[in-house]
């Protein structure tokens, strides 16, 4: 049973291991360079692109509705759409949950959060 257990725990963490090494991080200079007024980016390292970006206090621009900036960020063409499927607020800040389409079907499990 305790070889079990172990033997769990050890492909977990492996397993943990490896998903986070798929991932490259960009933080502060570096993060800037890669895209202006980034402090901290995910880059998926198989595609090199962003998975999760994070602004200086001040320096995030403005988000609007169209979600071309995100577009653009994700380096995403015009067979991709965003359809909003849930906005929430608390505690001052915005939270904007969207599904993600592609040719008008959408992508299983392919959710953009917008933190405001």
């Amino acid at each position: 049973m305790k070889i079990r257990i172990w033997a769990s725990l050890l492909l977990f963490f492996a397993f943990t291991f490896i998903k986070a090494s798929e991932s490259r991080i960009l933080k502060g200079d570096q993060a800037g360079r890669f895209l202006e007024g980034a402090k901290l980016i995910r880059l998926n390292i198989e595609t090199n692109k962003p998975t999760y970006v994070l602004y200086n206090e001040g320096d995030m621009p403005q988000f609007d509705s169209s979600l071309d900036y995100i577009k653009s960020i994700f380096q995403l063409n015009d067979n991709y759409s965003f359809k909003l499927i849930d906005r929430q607020e608390y505690k001052g800040e915005k939270h904007y949950r969207y599904q993600q389409f592609y040719d008008g079907h959408p992508i299983r499990h392919a959710h953009l959060i917008v933190h405001l």
